[in-house]
């Protein structure tokens, strides 16, 4: 049975998906708080074109008074869409409902962070500037701003990155010691290469630390433990309702008794248990009932999970962050903006110490694999049997992460 967890630090929540190390953990930082507002905590989207969505931080551009762009191919209408502290998945399913469009229909480069100003750019199939205009302001959690057309939909991924705004309150440090300590760390991360690019804690729940947890069942196809683990579990920072409504269907498994008390904020769990109430012990059915892009995110969850436990066990085999090891992949990087490119070396003892100069100098990087059902990596790259170690204890084989061929799950 999905257990409940006890309060947990910061640092107790990371290890938890498997982020165990800092590279400057022996230097002290500022301290200090963030996100004691929404406004301390702000994201803009920066496009795969190096665009930033502005209107994260700036003044909102009402659609219903700008003219409609030219007739010409409206096979995907593209908007901007800042929330306010909202859930990019709940503020695509009121859209949706609003102007009668299946949310899978709706696609975005990626999730923001919940608790902050964000703003990302959105893709519906279709030609629905009208009824997107209509709705601009309806929801006080979220705009709608920016519409015109294209013939492209936004995919995962699509994106060159985000920029953060983040204001640190309540810092008992004097200017100079601040900036002491952050030279000081700044300065190392430099000499010792970067840092761990782990997955961060939003990939998993801020407040429900628990998304691979379902993606593994997902993964299993252990459908009744996948809604078990959505529903069951108690975190800290939930609300005490929440935490009822979870107990009664943890101690009953009366999905209409926990619905009862649920509150409806819980979007996901509303629709399990509604589906539930109906359809007893459909667990598929219930995950189902789900929009597929929330279930796909789980997945990913879990793939993100091992992804980090394979970061965490190289670096404590090896902390040299800067020079590949032989059989490592390593890609060369644009030298406008940095990204990796499709030109790719295999390490071996005749290019390393090159590989490792374009590593130091920025212009190149160690890749590492997310796993997955077609990912096949050399039986000499070191990541190789870092992985089949993690799989083994995890009791996965790295086939089941292939999607079923029956339904939408996976």
């Amino acid at each position: 049975m999905p257990s409940s967890l006890p309060p947990l630090d910061h640092f107790s929540y990371e290890n938890l998906v498997g982020i165990r190390h800092h590279v400057t953990a022996e230097l002290p930082g500022i301290q200090g708080e963030i996100k004691n507002l929404l406004s301390d905590f702000i994201v803009q989207e920066i496009t795969t074109g190096k665009d930033v969505i502005k209107t994260a931080n700036g003044a909102f551009l009402d659609p219903r008074q700008q003219r409609k762009p030219p007739r010409g191919n409206r096979k995907y209408t593209r908007f901007v869409l800042k929330k306010f502290g909202f859930d990019t998945i709940h503020a695509i399913e009121y859209i949706s409902r609003r102007i009668g469009v299946p949310s899978s229909k709706f696609s975005f480069a990626g999730i923001k962070d919940n608790q902050a100003i964000s703003a990302q750019q959105v893709t519906v199939e279709g030609d629905h500037w009208s009824a997107l205009a209509a709705i601009c302001k309806d929801n006080q959690n979220f705009e709608i701003s920016s519409i015109d057309y294209t013939t492209e939909p936004i995919k995962t991924g699509d994106l060159w990155g985000n920029k953060f705004f983040i204001r640190v309150r309540d810092i008992a440090l004097t200017a100079e010691e601040i900036h002491a300590r952050t030279t000081r760390i700044l300065e190392t991360l430099e000499a010792r290469g970067g840092f761990l690019n782990y997955y961060g804690l939003q990939r998993f729940g801020t407040h429900r630390p628990n998304s691979q947890n379902v993606g593994k069942c997902i993964v299993k196809e252990d459908w009744e433990g996948a809604v078990n683990e959505l529903l069951i579990p108690t975190f800290p920072r939930e609300t005490e309702d929440a935490i009822k409504a979870r107990n009664v269907y943890r101690d009953t498994r009366d999905p209409a008794a926990a619905l009862a008390i649920m509150p409806r904020s819980l979007f996901y769990e509303t629709i399990l248990l509604e589906h539930l109430s109906s359809h007893p012990a459909d667990w598929k059915g219930a995950l189902l009932a789900l929009p597929r892009t929330i279930v796909s995110l789980y997945t990913y969850s879990y793939q993100s999970l091992l992804f980090n436990e394979v970061i965490s066990a190289r670096f404590e085999n090896n902390k040299d962050l800067v020079t590949p090891l032989p059989g490592d992949m390593v890609a060369l990087l644009d030298s406008k903006h940095g990204q990796m490119t499709k030109v790719r070396y295999i390490t071996s003892t005749a290019n390393q110490q090159m590989l490792a100069d374009y590593i130091k100098l920025g212009k190149a990087a160690i890749v590492v694999p997310v796993v997955g059902s077609r990912i096949t990596l050399h039986p000499d790259n070191p990541f190789a049997p870092l992985y089949e170690a993690i799989l083994r204890r995890e009791h996965i084989e790295q086939s089941e992460f292939a999607p079923p061929d029956d339904d939408e799950l996976g």
